[in-house]
């Protein structure tokens, strides 16, 4: 009985672990002209992301939050001297609910230099991100049934509109 019990919480620490372990995709050399501008809804969708990946592409979209608590646990750690904030497309209502799922954000990170710039914003601000995707897969995800990617923005660049 007690092996039985043994062999069941290695197996379940195995899977938990597994579940939560992510890796980092890397770029394949992103074909897409730099200063392209791309659609906030092309870039965070998960057929598209790994196209930019590298890439040094506009996106213009507006501030949803100064912090991301999606950003603990979608990464297994931020960029060196990176904050994260989220955004969300340009035509989306902030007034949404976000339990129902309609309101979408993005994860952004950007260099330290810019945290200034958006901590003097306020929900709702227009901003132009400059950069390329930063996508990262749960091991094991599509086994278990989990969602199989993460899809962040690595700014480059931030400007307000």
């Amino acid at each position: 009985m007690k092996k039985l019990l043994f062999v069941l919480s290695v197996c379940s620490f195995a899977f938990l672990s597994s579940c939560s372990a992510t890796r980092v995709v890397q770029s394949t050399g992103s074909s897409v002209p730099s200063g392209t501008v791309v659609p906030f809804s092309k870039i965070s969708n998960e057929s598209f992301a790994e196209e930019y990946i590298g890439a040094d592409v506009v996106v213009e979209c507006q501030l949803l939050s100064q912090s991301s608590a999606k950003a603990q646990y979608s990464t297994k750690k931020m960029p060196e001297g990176h904050f994260a904030f989220e955004v969300s497309s340009e035509d989306v209502d902030l007034n949404q609910n976000e339990l129902t799922g309609a309101l979408e954000g993005l994860v952004v990170f950007a260099p330290n230099s810019y945290s200034d710039l958006i901590f003097s914003m306020k929900k709702g601000d227009k901003i132009k991100l400059q950069g390329g995707t930063l996508v990262t897969k749960i091991r094991g995800g599509k086994l278990y049934g989990l969602n199989s990617r993460y899809i962040h923005f690595l700014a480059t660049s931030i400007e307000k509109m």
